[in-house]
């Protein structure tokens, strides 16, 4: 079964709003990003505690460490929004422009075969890392923060996306199995 689609600004959105949520090395990215300026600020503000003797010093590492605390939790609760607002520049930029636009995706037992305006490309099962699903997407990823998308739209009913589904994990299990027993001959 083939899927034809177009993928939209929304469907972009939708994938960087999951992966915030659910790709551990996203997510890791953001604490990351948050603690160290977490660390920064406060450091920063004891460098001066150490170096001045004054009330005003205080008061400066009081306001430094309130700030610190206020962008990590900025960037730690509120991201999606924040890169959503970096996303939506991008996308005005014309970053994403060439993953706009109408896809078509075949899977077969040995691939899957995905076709865009500006490239055809054959993945192997086994490069496919993991399939995901939300509400309304399927996401095959070919990397840790790199997938490709699905939107659940590109089918007439509910039972057409669940079969379209079913196929690509069976296919997707498959491969996984022969590649576990090929390694298990070898040994």
């Amino acid at each position: 079964m083939t899927a034809t689609y177009n993928i939209t600004e929304e469907d972009i959105y939708a994938f960087n709003h999951y992966s915030i949520a659910h790709v551990p090395l996203v997510k890791a990215n953001i604490r990351t990003t948050g603690f160290t300026f977490l660390l920064f600020a406060f450091l920063l503000g004891i460098i001066f505690l150490i170096t001045h003797d004054n009330v005003f010093v205080f008061v400066s590492l009081f306001g430094l460490t309130a700030l610190s605390f206020s962008m990590a939790i900025y960037i730690l609760v509120f991201s999606k929004y924040y890169i959503g607002n970096t996303l939506k520049g991008q996308i005005k930029k014309g970053v994403y422009q060439k993953l706009l636009g109408r896809q078509s995706l075949t899977p077969t037992a040995q691939q899957l075969h995905l076709i865009t305006r500006y490239s055809e490309t054959n993945y192997r099962w086994g490069g496919i890392d993991s399939i995901e699903l939300n509400d309304t997407h399927m996401f095959l990823f070919v990397s840790a923060a790199q997938a490709i998308i699905v939107p659940s739209r590109a089918f007439e009913s509910k039972a057409l996306w669940q079969t379209f589904v079913d196929e690509v994990k069976e296919h997707h299990s498959r491969a996984i199995q022969q590649n576990l027993a090929a390694i298990a001959a070898q040994q």
